[in-house]
């Protein structure tokens, strides 16, 4: 809520402001040092005698990969926990504490399963039909143009999702994201790194990371498309009021042969 007042607010009058010139310097030196550091290096102003101008940014993920009660995912051997796991600790907004709930917690369960897991088992690697597919993507890369510079193609897609996907959403404005990414799906073979070395390579590797990101993308539009409610997080001014006939479950997505799949699942939250 806060998160939208202040994004209104913006749209309105163009600036939003925290003071904190009340605390006095003494305070802010020894309690927030850091804050003041960040706003002198990136805003230029100083907090002791200056506003600090904000803005709302996401900054967590909640939800993630399904594991279960031991932090195991659907691939046997394969653990996670933090903030890429779905250990179903949030609801539709997350409280301040579950970070460390995630990372203390359930780092641990993880470490120690995954650790008896590897004794149990002989380090051997039996390669399916997605690590082959993962292999041949890797290997193609080398033949992939770059026509299109993807790091231009990077801010873009933060730009459209900040205006349209994050805090506040409606429907025309999700469809109009999904249809830009899955334009950049079918671009992506023309916007591979100008570096095809396999040493030290950050590039390549950003370039990885920038696929993994369109794909998780199609997943949070159409999960945000179908939620067709508002809860926590998740804003529709098209659909402003919750909806717990339809949509008080958490939304679990998946590939099967290549095509996106989404269901509810009941009495999550």
């Amino acid at each position: 809520m806060v998160a939208r007042e202040i994004l209104k607010e913006l749209e309105q009058s163009g600036a939003v402001y925290l003071d904190i010139r009340h605390l006095g310097e003494a305070f802010i030196d020894e309690q927030l040092p850091q804050e003041r550091k960040l706003a002198q290096l990136y805003e230029n102003v100083d907090p002791v005698h200056e506003l600090i101008p904000i803005k709302p940014a996401a900054h967590y993920c909640m939800g993630g990969i399904e594991v279960d009660a031991m932090s195991q995912t659907a691939l046997s051997g394969l653990y996670a926990c933090g903030e890429c796991a779905n250990h179903n600790v949030h609801g539709a907004n997350r409280l301040g504490g579950n970070s460390l709930l995630e990372v203390i917690v359930f780092g641990h369960q993880a470490g120690e399963y995954a650790a008896r897991y590897a004794q149990e088992h002989q380090n051997t690697c039996n390669p399916n039909e997605q690590f082959q597919r993962d292999k041949n993507f890797i290997e193609g890369i080398k033949y992939f143009t770059n026509q299109i510079d993807f790091y231009e193609k990077h801010r873009f897609m933060g730009n459209i999702f900040y205006n349209n996907a994050a805090i506040i959403r409606e429907d025309k404005g999700l469809k109009a994201v999904l249809a830009a990414v899955r334009q950049l799906q079918q671009e992506l073979p023309f916007m591979g790194p100008k570096d095809k070395s396999r040493t030290y390579n950050t590039n390549l590797i950003e370039f990885i990371e920038f696929g993994n990101m369109v794909e998780l993308a199609e997943v949070v539009l159409v999960s945000a498309i179908s939620r067709k409610e508002s809860r926590g997080a998740h804003f529709r001014s098209d659909a402003p009021q919750r909806d717990n006939e339809r949509f008080h479950a958490h939304t679990v997505a998946w590939k099967e042969d290549g095509v996106l799949c989404l269901d509810f699942m009941k009495g999550a939250l």
